[in-house]
């Protein structure tokens, strides 16, 4: 890759994709290093308990914002107008990842029978490329779950197309409901609107509602208040923007900026609503982290899954964030190296357990403390499979094979 290249790139989703990767390998690094069990919690240090568990949430936060890409992306790419476009997209999409995932979990299986408790089986075997089981390798149950939601994105790429996106507002707006709403409040509705997706397919949503939003086909005013009334904007609008240092403008002057803020104010505005996410980010990641150490205490240890609702709400503002933030004025080399990151994902994602056997037991033999061994076991995976994966992307192979994110 090159620096001409950058201007090609959406650097703000490289970045997000950049931090997920990471996000993944520190996660899995977080669990080789720790015991995750409440024995082990009831026997560490406060500072222990406090360091991984906030290293452990971090380390989820990773998947979501994937997902979140994949809506983002697939769904802005692929035009789906008839049966013809879902074919094409089923053929390149798809059936490599398909193919892919075979491959993998061939060459997880033979490392298995030589370096783990694995017994030659062809029926063990066909069961996994099958998906009827999964490889002995921590983060294979991605690869199906990701398979599936590859088949539904054309259906809701068709469905925004022929009836609008009004109908995938609707769906998210459920899906916000039972996925969010509803859990974090702990109420346990009685009608079945299992049909709507779990967190997962939520998170597909709301990327494409983010994709919605980032090309202003929903106008951000109107989804937060619409204002018509003159004495509401002489009353109420303008003196939030004057005590705020805004200057409001109407919508009859000339060349109006995105959200009717003047020029002088528009870096303010920006770093107000970065601030603002950032600040709901931290409340929600605060909420992640504490009902998983007040379980431990209580002693039903509980390490958070991607359907804890405070977590999707973690991650989601800082996929917004992501998305908010202003980074062109990054150096080229950061850009580049962002940009290569984001490439190299895929398939970071599926060698970096190779490294983490390699390492994991060397490191825990040189008895550091454990939050040191985590950091220094995911600095050395995540920088050998980034290398790796960089160089064999060279090759034939490494290019069918590892790169799915140019």
């Amino acid at each position: 890759m090159s620096f001409s290249s950058l201007n090609s790139r959406n650097i703000n989703l490289d970045l997000a994709r950049s931090f997920a990767i990471c996000s993944i390998v520190l996660c899995h690094c977080t669990e080789f290093t720790y015991q995750l069990t409440q024995e082990s919690w009831s026997t560490s240090s406060t500072l222990s308990q406090y360091v991984r568990t906030i290293l452990f949430t971090l380390g989820r936060l990773g998947v979501p914002i994937f997902l979140m890409l994949s809506g983002f992306l697939l769904l802005q790419r692929h035009k789906m107008n008839n049966f013809d476009d879902y074919k094409v997209f089923i053929k390149r999409k798809w059936f490599p990842l398909l193919i892919c995932s075979q491959v993998w979990i061939i060459i997880y299986y033979i490392y298995n029978l030589f370096f783990n408790v694995e017994i030659w089986s062809f029926k063990n075997l066909i069961s996994q490329l099958m998906f009827f089981s999964l490889p002995r390798v921590p983060h294979w149950w991605y690869i199906p779950m990701i398979i599936g939601i590859y088949l539904l994105i054309p259906l809701i790429k068709y469905l925004n197309d022929k009836l609008s996106s009004k109908f995938i507002i609707a769906w998210f707006s459920l899906s916000f409901l039972t996925v969010i709403i509803l859990p974090a409040l702990k109420l346990n509705l009685k009608v079945d609107l299992s049909y709507l997706g779990d967190c997962y397919v939520f998170c597909v949503l709301l990327g494409y509602i983010t994709l919605l939003i980032h090309d202003k086909k929903i106008e951000l005013k109107r989804i937060l208040l619409q204002i018509k009334s003159e004495i509401i904007k002489d009353h109420i609008v303008n003196p939030i923007y004057q005590k705020l240092g805004l200057q409001y403008r109407r919508n009859t002057e000339k060349n109006p900026d995105r959200y009717g803020l003047s020029q002088r104010n528009q870096k303010l505005a920006y770093m107000l609503g970065g601030v603002i996410i950032l600040i709901l980010f931290i409340a929600f990641f605060s909420i992640t982290i504490t009902q998983q150490i007040n379980a431990y205490k209580k002693g039903n240890g509980y390490n958070v899954w991607y359907n804890a609702p405070f977590l999707i709400l973690s991650s989601s503002s800082l996929f917004v964030f992501f998305n908010f933030i202003k980074i062109n004025g990054l150096p080229k080399l950061l850009k580049l190296l962002m940009s290569s990151i984001s490439i190299c994902s895929f398939g970071i994602y599926l060698v970096h357990c190779f490294f983490l056997f390699l390492f994991a037991p060397v490191i825990k033999k040189i008895g550091w403390p454990l939050s040191l061994s985590c950091v220094v076991l995911f600095l050395a995976v995540f920088l050998f499979s980034y290398i790796f994966v960089f160089f064999t992307s060279k090759t034939i192979i490494g290019r069918l094979y590892l790169i799915k994110n140019k």
